[in-house]
């Protein structure tokens, strides 16, 4: 699977600051919430890649369906379970209306480990009336696993200033398939209906999650679960012998804070392996 686009994203928390939407109903109002995201790609320890995008949204729809409407990213299966990603994307009446991206002047992100970095404001590419505006993008920047972050908005005439802060994980160690540590960028999986995945853990209220992508049939399974150190994934009995494909696992944390609007800061560590079935 590609490697995706770290994004500051709401995902799963209630919005709140209702107001007037100017294109919909009496009725129907608009709330403001923002998502913040740190990716990390441990391709090897040498070389991290990262990546921060922030968005900070006004939408009649709920945070979970608006952000999943802008990337299948932010959607996720209940823990313990695993589903197919084009299931988990909304419909249209759970993502309904023109999805605004707010103009919040400077964004700056620091930590107690690196220098302070300015996100650079883009505007979002023409999508009609599903989405527009602006967010806020910067790669190249050394995410340093553990260290805390802070991430400053400092407010325009569409949004007031706002602040979030929290320490990133570490990354993910002592990866193993089966029983096999990684110690490269492929593995090789058997034929079996199930792959125990075994890791260093962190904290039980941080998340693990797989996605399996394959070659052939282009579509991803994502499981998730607790970050225990140990998850047995049921392998779609439908890839045959042969197949191939890239699966990653993801250390996913999350921190949410409701003043002045609802925010959350995420940071997604994972690592990527080409794979393949055997016999």
């Amino acid at each position: 699977m590609a490697v995706r686009v770290l994004s500051f994203a709401l995902l799963g928390l209630l919005a709140c600051n209702a107001t007037p939407a100017d294109s919909v109903d009496a009725e129907v109002s608009a709330s403001t919430f923002a998502l913040v995201s740190v990716q990390r790609a441990g391709l090897t320890a040498q070389s991290p890649r990262t990546e921060l995008v922030a968005r900070f949204v006004r939408s009649r729809s709920e945070a979970t369906a608006t952000f999943a409407a802008l990337s299948p990213t932010f959607v996720m299966p209940p823990v313990g379970t695993c589903s197919n990603l084009s299931t988990l994307l909304p419909t249209n009446d759970e993502a309904n209306g023109t999805i605004e991206l707010l103009d919040v002047g400077r964004v700056e992100v620091s930590s107690n480990a690196a220098a302070r970095a300015a996100l650079e404001p883009r505007e979002l590419p023409n999508l009609g009336n599903f989405a527009r505006g602006t967010f806020y993008a910067h790669s190249g920047t050394s995410v340093m696993p553990g260290a805390r972050y802070d991430v400053t908005a400092f407010g325009s005439n569409d949004l007031g200033p706002l602040s979030i802060s929290a320490y990133a994980p570490h990354e993910l160690t002592d990866i193993a398939f089966n029983g096999v540590v990684a110690t490269g960028s492929s593995i090789s999986l058997t034929n079996e209906h199930a792959l125990r995945i075994t890791w260093t853990r962190e904290a039980a209220s941080d998340l693990f999650y797989v996605d399996m992508t394959s070659d052939s049939s282009h579509e991803t399974t994502r499981c998730v679960y607790a970050d225990t150190g140990l998850a047995d994934v049921a392998l779609p009995a439908s890839r045959a012998q042969g197949d191939r494909g890239q699966l990653e696992v993801h250390r996913l944390r999350r921190h949410f804070t409701s003043a002045p609007i609802a925010t959350e800061l995420r940071f997604d560590f994972y690592r990527s392996f080409a794979f393949q079935r055997e016999p």
